[in-house]
């Protein structure tokens, strides 16, 4: 991802409705030798609504999600957010506006409070905690031994895969 030469700022959203999102003709093939997986996809999600992406394997559903998170560049077409093409965001700019969370979750071997506060690695205890009682994960956590400051080991494995899921999903509420 190559930061844009002029930076646009969306408009602050409304309230707590989130932001609309828009795939314009976008397609998409992971080199010139294969074939598009996004043929000329057009998509538009109104800000505040949920989506759910279905498909069979290899329909294009990670591609999608990872168009959106901007880890690759439409061969045509526009990703959009409130209108904005996100080639033009900054990345600091898109990283707090769209973030992807995948099956695969990273953790670091570290307390939970540092994974979860690996985006914002200034943030206060209490911050952390609301993140966490706000996912729902704050419950398991307090269960922990050394609660907040629990070592979930190397790749989290400490855990459970439906804890690592909450603790990545604290992260990104974070």
């Amino acid at each position: 991802m190559s930061e844009p030469a002029d930076t646009v700022t969306p408009p602050v959203g409304m309230g707590r409705g989130g932001r609309a999102i828009g795939f314009e003709r976008v397609s998409f093939r992971y080199t010139e030798a294969t074939p598009t997986v996004l043929p000329e996809l057009n998509l538009t999600i109104p800000a505040g609504q949920t989506v759910a992406v279905v498909g069979a394997t290899g329909a294009g559903k990670t591609t999608v999600a990872r168009l959106l998170a901007r880890m690759y560049d439409p061969n045509e077409g526009q990703v959009l957010l409130d209108g904005t093409d996100l080639r033009e965001l900054s990345e600091r700019t898109l990283r707090h506006e769209v973030i992807l969370i995948t099956q695969e979750n990273f953790l670091f071997d570290g307390s939970v409070a540092d994974n979860i506060a690996l985006g914002k690695p200034d943030a206060s205890r209490a911050e952390i905690v609301a993140a966490a009682e706000a996912i729902g994960a704050d419950t398991f956590i307090c269960a922990l031994p050394a609660g907040y400051d629990e070592l979930v080991g190397k790749r989290g494995g400490r855990l459970s895969a439906g804890q690592r899921q909450l603790i990545s999903f604290a992260r990104a509420f974070l």
